[in-house]
């Protein structure tokens, strides 16, 4: 692993779940390698058992190149081939990823059908379940951003994590902690709701702060099950990606303003979660995909 470790090492920015996530799915490359390292084998043995492995998804195969190309980068190899063969796959991934969600479009609930769902959480008393569809509805997260501390003192909110910081009428929704953080930078919204604000007091009882998604046992939700925990509290289980998808349909907004809220860019949201727009995408032209991927 000494060669993950000196791309690490050149390309010190990477954040650590990155890091995680390229430790992964380095160890998978090397056993498609026959147990090589990355900078021992050719471009073209590379893109070859790739090619052969039929059970990879495409986009693990994306992780397994890109994770290959900055090893080859960071040691001054050529990547010219990888990248060719990187880009190609991803015209094939967005295709299907199009397919998918023209068929998805006419099974997907309504925004008001996840309101109302939203609504009954409140009545029923479930503050977390409440909180998380609120936080998902208005601001379009990700299952990251929810995992958080409600607290009421300003002095615990640490430039490391997520929070909702209780204030006198209003609370602070501020996430640092997020896919995209490095990008895009600390995202601060404001929430008005006496709903809200009820069940942060509910859920924070005589307690100073809480967790909103938090273990059996009181302890913080692993990263590796933020996706069940966070889907369990749906509407149906279906979780924050189809919820992402239905606010884009749905919610009236702007992709540009679901962008800057998510905190990512126009042409994955477009790609990605327009379910309306799919047909569009697939029968681009490749110029027309080619121009989309600067925007």
């Amino acid at each position: 692993m000494d060669e993950l470790v000196h791309a690490f090492n050149i390309k010190n920015s990477i954040s650590d779940k990155t890091k995680t996530n390229y430790k992964n799915y380095y160890k998978r490359m090397v056993a498609l390698l026959g147990g090589n390292e990355i900078i021992k084998s050719s471009n073209k043995k590379i893109i070859d058992v790739l090619k052969k492995d039929k059970e990879i998804p495409a986009s693990s195969k994306q992780a397994l190149l890109n994770v290959a190309i900055v090893i080859k980068q960071t040691h001054e190899l050529k990547t010219d081939e990888l990248i060719k063969f990187r880009d190609t796959g991803r015209e094939k991934l967005s295709e299907q990823i199009a397919t998918k969600n023209i068929e998805l479009e006419k099974e997907l609930p309504s925004l008001a059908e996840l309101k109302t769902f939203m609504n009954e959480l409140y009545k029923e008393k479930d503050w977390d379940a409440f909180l998380v569809n609120y936080l998902l509805i208005n601001f379009a997260v990700r299952n990251q951003d929810l995992d958080l501390i409600i607290t009421i003192d300003k002095e615990d909110v640490r430039p490391n994590d997520n929070y909702l910081l209780v204030q006198k009428s209003t609370i602070k929704y501020i996430r640092y902690k997020y896919k995209t953080a490095e990008t895009y930078g600390a995202k601060v919204n404001t929430i008005r709701s006496q709903k809200v604000m009820k069940a942060c007091m509910e859920l924070l009882g005589d307690e100073p702060n809480a967790l909103l998604l938090a273990r059996n046992n009181g302890k913080r939700i692993a990263d590796n099950s933020l996706n069940n925990a966070v889907s369990s509290k749906t509407f149906d289980g279906i979780g924050e990606g189809k919820y992402m998808k239905i606010i884009v349909r749905d919610s009236g907004k702007s992709v540009a303003q679901i962008s800057k809220s998510r905190g990512t860019s126009v042409a994955t949201i477009s790609s990605n979660y327009d379910v309306k727009n799919q047909e569009a995408i697939k029968e681009q032209t490749p110029a027309e995909k080619k121009l989309n991927k600067k925007k």
